[in-house]
């Protein structure tokens, strides 16, 4: 059984028909220059072809490579597409999925790391990291294991680098009683699997409860690390421990402290709330979750007529600095795409997919209009965050805005089916080939 390979070229997503030849090789160079792309579960090599002549571009061997072939032009631009494409399916070796489980507190499950490989080889577990925060593993006890009865846990996993020895790779997780004072909102660990050829990158198991919060700074102790940028020089949040209005309790708060505006009397300078570290990193398993927030403010006229750029700007803003080979990707999204802000208690739930209404900030935005990005690069985003900001000034003129209950909130959870597999190719989703971006 073949696969299909995508690729990007130039910024346009190519979907090329299939062509199998009788050599059961990979062939998508000919005198069409592109007729296919095709790569067999079967095989890890990589071939061009043109005309009766192949070449193994995965080994990168040239041999007669001025010698007889066709078009020297054709065999270059094969390796061109093999070296800089995005978004190959990748079948070379087992993959271990991440996963998103929820475990209520005092909470015990099991959790089965099968791996997947195209060959189809069974595939053997190891644990590299336990529990960040709290939680506990445990091996499989023999009965239990062997005949299904009895208590489930065995000897416990203390450190990293485990072999799991339970069938179908089943292990226990306990989370536990008195979790809050440690981390409230989630657990993790990450594994491998070998398939007694390769060993797959490392795959996440992420453990939350039914409230589906991944992290989250509700400002109960403190401005819990968030500063503001952009308002005439960065600094620290102010913090306040007053119960206001719903659901604003403990908060920070910011305020207009300069203002550069144009012709139009525009902010040229806009001020935000920047989240602290906790939020930056690896969060690709909240994808189809929600960015939440409640905002109020102190004081600041928040009509439309007096809107930093007639509205046209972005409420929330999440940065990727290493996706696309360290170019960098920047969603946006819209404030005119959110139910607005007068002003009063204000709860924002923003989707994160492709669909729900983000943006991707064009490489020179001076000429250049903001696209919905696709399903790739929203994982892609979501799978290395550098920045989150969360914008403050939204008025023309002078404004307080106060900012509480910020988190990122997964869906329901699917376990090792949560996050696409076109997307875990790589474990920071820096290759991915979902076909859904065709479409």
């Amino acid at each position: 059984m073949s696969q299909l390979l995508i690729y990007k070229f130039y910024g346009t997503t190519k979907y090329l028909s299939t062509e199998i030849s009788h050599r059961n090789k990979l062939n998508f160079c000919d005198n069409n220059l592109l007729n296919a792309l095709i790569k067999f579960r079967m095989k890890s090599k990589v071939y061009c072809r043109s005309g009766k002549k192949w070449i193994d571009l995965s080994g990168l061997l040239f041999v007669n490579l001025f010698r007889g072939y066709r078009s020297h032009i054709i065999v270059l631009t094969c390796l061109f597409i093999w070296i800089f494409s995005t978004e190959f399916v990748y079948a070379e070796g087992p993959l271990a999925f991440h996963h998103l489980i929820e475990v209520p507190i005092g909470g015990e499950i099991l959790i089965s790391l099968l791996g997947y490989n195209s060959n189809g080889y069974d595939t053997v577990a190891t644990i590299h990291t336990v529990p960040a925060f709290g939680g506990t593993l445990y091996q499989l006890s023999y009965n239990f294991n062997k005949q299904g009865i009895g208590p489930t846990t065995g000897k416990r996993i203390e450190n990293g680098t485990t072999l799991v020895t339970g069938t179908n790779n089943r292990v226990v997780y306990i989370r536990p009683k008195f979790d809050q004072d440690n981390h409230p909102d989630m657990d993790i660990f990450n594994y491998t699997v070998f398939d007694g050829k390769k060993t797959s990158m490392a795959g996440n198991i992420v453990i939350v409860g039914p409230d589906h919060v991944l992290v989250q700074s509700n400002f109960l102790f403190g401005a819990d690390e968030w500063t503001i940028e952009g308002n005439k020089e960065d600094h620290d949040v102010l913090f306040d421990h007053a119960n206001l209005s719903g659901p604003i309790r403990r908060f920070i708060y910011g305020f207009e402290k300069i203002r550069n505006v144009d012709s139009n009397n525009d902010d040229l300078e806009l001020w935000h709330f920047v989240a602290p570290e906790k939020f930056t990193g690896w969060w690709g398993i909240a994808y189809d979750g929600y960015l939440e927030f409640d905002f109020a403010s102190f004081s600041g006229n928040f009509s439309s007529a007096e809107l930093n750029f007639d509205g046209g700007v972005n409420i929330v803003e999440i940065s990727c600095n290493q996706c696309r080979h360290f170019r960098g990707i920047t969603l946006g999204y819209p404030l005119l795409s959110t139910n607005g802000f007068n002003g009063s208690v204000t709860s924002f739930s923003l989707a994160l997919n492709e669909k729900a209404g983000w943006l991707k900030k064009p490489d020179k935005p001076s000429l250049m209009k903001w696209e919905p990005p696709t399903k790739c690069e929203m994982i892609q985003v979501l799978s290395s965050i550098s920045k989150i900001k969360i914008l403050g000034d939204l008025t023309r003129w002078w404004e307080s805005v106060i900012l509480d209950n910020v988190q990122i909130r997964s869906n329901q959870p699917k376990g090792r089916r949560h996050l696409p597999r076109c997307a875990q190719h790589i474990p920071d989703g820096s290759k991915c080939s979902c076909l859904s971006d065709l479409i």
